[in-house]
């Protein structure tokens, strides 16, 4: 899809850039935010969306059941993901927040593609964000299970680690893992806006993910470079690296699928 021109008319600009996002913001102001960590979780929403048009880097205004929402990537890392989501809100006047991206399964009953509503997410230093109530019940039009994400700092790689860390949750249901909704979470906490995880699995419970990813990660996200390099002098690897990417791109669209229900208005 070709991106659209935006007119200077349609986002009445001004000299001053705190001045602009304040007046296009409040012109036609989206809604609600949806927020990913990466763009390959992004992209998906974007093609599935109503005319969508680029607000930014890693950003995009588009419709999604005749509500106007964000799009848009905060990057990776829960520290990244805080900031990114607290200048979405800001800069764009977003009175409602979607934390939206792929996770691990960690109860080992959820199945890949499964999409779950976080009823809570759980940080890792033991703070924990209740779902507004309201886009708690909108989602669960759509959702697969509603449950909770236990949102740590570093990613769970494998089967074990993943199992560990549902040892340390043994009330938490439908349970998945990432890493940045807390941030979102407690961003959208400090400015007053209601909250919801909508996160869709990845890796069950029993399945790990690609050593080259792994070794590629740090707290700030993945290393791409590394990545292709890894992949370059091993490239047996490069198999297992594009299947992870189609099962992502299949994962979000999946999750990209019940978006409209959550903002169609009931009869």
């Amino acid at each position: 899809m070709a991106p659209h021109r935006l007119h200077r008319a349609d986002l009445q600009l001004t000299p001053r850039r705190s001045e602009r996002h304040y007046r296009y913001s409040r012109c036609g102001a989206p809604v609600t935010g949806i927020f990913t960590a990466l763009p390959e979780e992004l992209a998906p929403l974007v093609a599935s969306a109503s005319t969508p048009r680029p607000a930014g880097r890693r950003a995009w205004r588009a419709k999604i059941g005749g509500e106007e929402v964000l799009l848009a990537a905060t990057g990776e890392g829960a520290a990244r993901a805080e900031r990114g989501a607290a200048r979405l809100i800001e800069e764009f006047g977003i009175r409602a927040a979607i934390g939206a991206g792929i996770a691990g399964g960690l109860s080992p009953d959820l199945r890949e593609g499964e999409v779950i509503a976080a009823r809570e997410v759980r940080g890792g230093d033991g703070a924990a964000w209740t779902a507004d109530p309201g886009l708690l019940a909108r989602a669960r039009r759509g959702a697969d299970r509603v449950g909770v994400v236990v949102s740590t700092p570093r990613v769970r790689w494998t089967a074990a680690e993943k199992a560990a860390l549902l040892g340390e949750h043994p009330d938490a249901e439908n349970a998945g893992a990432d890493v940045e909704s807390a941030g979102w979470a407690r961003a959208a906490a400090r400015a007053g806006v209601p909250f919801l995880a909508l996160r869709v699995v990845l890796d069950p419970a029993r399945e790990g993910l690609p050593d080259a990813v792994r070794r590629a990660w740090s707290e700030d996200g993945v290393d791409r470079r590394a990545v292709a390099c890894r992949a370059l002098l091993r490239p047996r690897e490069i198999p297992g690296l594009l299947r992870l990417r189609g099962r992502t791109r299949r994962a979000m669209e999946r999750l990209a699928g019940i978006l409209p229900a959550m903002f169609r208005e009931e009869a």
